[in-house]
């Protein structure tokens, strides 16, 4: 992860905390849709979640009422202040280094996260550290053939397009299940503990 936190830097700037809510989309995303829908099937079997990288931290409005405590981390100060003065329970923490403890919540979950982080195995070491059941990933850029680390110099801001036979391979010890979701250009990970 590069020291320059291009979130604390542009959100700020109206402009650009209208385009990266755009970005983030709203509950009726289609991805958190495909996550709810996979909740509320697990119903009575999920009674934590934490979500890495929750920015506005949108996803606490509807999952507190599965019946599941929310919890989240983000590494952008701007982010942790906005939801703690909405009375959320979130804490600045990186992705690369949580600051929990091991298997302290079910799922441990994380919506395009990883294609900013210059590569993924430190932050999904840190999951699968934190989670007791899973962990999921949404990719916003769906994993390819051939892997490419691209670095936006403009932005200062990755945007990775990960292999997904390398990424099977370091996750070889695990049950794992990657699967595109319908009707969208996103993929969604599981990793089953």
């Amino acid at each position: 992860m590069t020291n320059y936190n291009w979130w604390e830097d542009k959100i700020p700037e109206k402009k650009w905390e209208d385009t990266f809510r755009g970005w983030v989309g709203d509950e009726n995303a289609a991805s958190r849709l495909h996550l709810k829908k996979y909740l509320t099937e697990m119903k009575g079997q999920v009674n934590s979640i934490l979500e890495c990288g929750c920015a506005f931290s949108v996803d606490s409005g509807w999952i507190p009422k599965l019946g599941i405590k929310y919890s989240a981390i983000d590494f952008t100060q701007v982010f942790v202040d906005d939801c703690a003065g909405r009375g959320l329970d979130v804490a600045q923490s990186s992705i690369e280094d949580i600051k929990k403890a091991d298997e302290e919540y079910d799922i441990v979950y994380c919506r395009h996260v990883l294609e900013h982080l210059s590569y993924y195995e430190k932050a999904l070491k840190e999951m699968i550290r934190v989670a007791k059941k899973e962990v999921i990933v949404i990719f916003f850029i769906p994993l390819q053939e051939v892997e490419q680390i691209i670095f936006n110099e403009e932005m200062k801001l990755n945007h990775n397009r990960y292999a997904l036979d390398r990424l099977m391979n370091f996750l070889k010890d695990y049950k794992v299940e990657y699967k595109m979701i319908d009707g969208i250009n996103e993929s969604i990970l599981h990793i089953y503990k």
